[in-house]
């Protein structure tokens, strides 16, 4: 085998031989060392299978954990969004977004493959003047953020913080990112619900469960914020919605006689969850109506899932009875 070597070594033209020993000798003692059956040889064949074998399963167990942390979080995202995510690229060595935040404004973020090991990129595409905006302060701003959350799954918090920077040339609501309430109250524990008397018509939804959180909607046309108040009002004078960790508050109208829209939300403590049912609402194109969305807390944090079933909860009995009626 050294013979080969150097054999090869002679019939190199125009190099340095010794800067190619060098190069080879290290490779041969360590192939010499490699095929030792000495006792105690700390690098024979079956130690360095062993370390390989190691490492290459925690590489996968890395992979699959980060394959799987991407995926929860894009899916809580597109349950949040709705149509205002667009996903370019889903491949595993790389992905894509689109976040639209108006008609003039959208995200391109850009996950490589250790995402969220490895913070993404963010590319503002802006189709509106920009003379209201410092935007090298806002580059600056992003960079900083995505400095203090690397290794985190950051893109909720991205798509919010870029769009309270940006609220100066946006209509949408700035909605706030905050921890989930730990109150615990429960609801009885019957599968239907009927809705409390009103002079409005109050329709509600069906009672679903998510780790012993319980999640219960309910809407109600409405043209002026009197009928706002009073459809709230009335479901909070039922004792089992009265007894909700949170009633969760959502409306969009047009006042039948000047024009003006009307929209707005209360999260009741459950931050951020108003303003995604909103945000919900205008992209399903839905005007005049008002929804709220009860929530019983089980004890058991739910994270970024919750807006994700708060949302569910809302658009299925959006779906089923108001949209179907028309």
């Amino acid at each position: 085998m050294v013979a080969i070597a150097f054999s090869l070594v002679n019939k190199l033209p125009k190099v340095d031989q010794s800067s190619i020993r060098s190069l080879t000798e290290p490779a041969l003692a360590f192939s010499s060392n490699l095929f030792s059956n000495e006792v105690g040889s700390t690098c024979g064949p079956t130690w360095l299978l062993l370390r390989a074998m190691e490492v290459d399963t925690t590489v996968v167990q890395d992979d699959d954990e980060l394959q799987q942390r991407r995926r929860q979080e894009m899916e809580v995202l597109s349950s949040i969004y709705q149509e205002s995510i667009t996903f370019l690229s889903m491949e595993e060595n790389k992905m894509m977004l689109l976040a639209t935040l108006s008609e003039s404004i959208q995200l391109k973020i850009t996950m490589q493959a250790n995402y969220p090991n490895e913070k993404p990129s963010v590319k503002l595409l802006m189709r509106c003047s920009t003379k209201a905006i410092n935007m090298k302060k806002l580059h600056e701003d992003i960079d900083t953020f995505l400095a203090e959350n690397e290794g985190n799954e950051v893109l909720f918090d991205l798509i919010e913080f870029i769009r309270e920077r940006l609220q100066i040339v946006l209509d949408d609501k700035v909605v706030a990112f905050d921890c989930e309430s730990e109150n615990n109250t429960t609801i009885p524990a019957d599968n239907i619900y009927a809705p409390p008397k009103s002079t409005l018509h109050i329709i509600s939804g069906d009672i679903t469960s998510e780790r012993k959180s319980t999640f219960l909607s309910h809407y109600c046309v409405v043209d002026s914020m009197d009928k706002v108040n009073e459809f709230y009002e009335a479901l909070l004078a039922d004792k089992k919605i009265a007894s909700a960790t949170h009633n969760i508050l959502a409306y969009r109208f047009t006042d039948p006689i000047t024009g003006a829209l009307y929209q707005d939300f209360d999260d009741d403590g459950e931050s951020a969850a108003g303003g995604r049912v909103l945000e919900m609402i205008r992209l399903m194109k839905i005007d005049g109506v008002a929804v709220v969305v009860s929530r019983w807390f089980g004890g058991i944090l739910l994270g970024a899932d919750r807006f994700k079933l708060i949302c569910q909860s809302a658009r299925t009995l959006l779906e089923k009875s108001y949209l179907h009626s028309k």
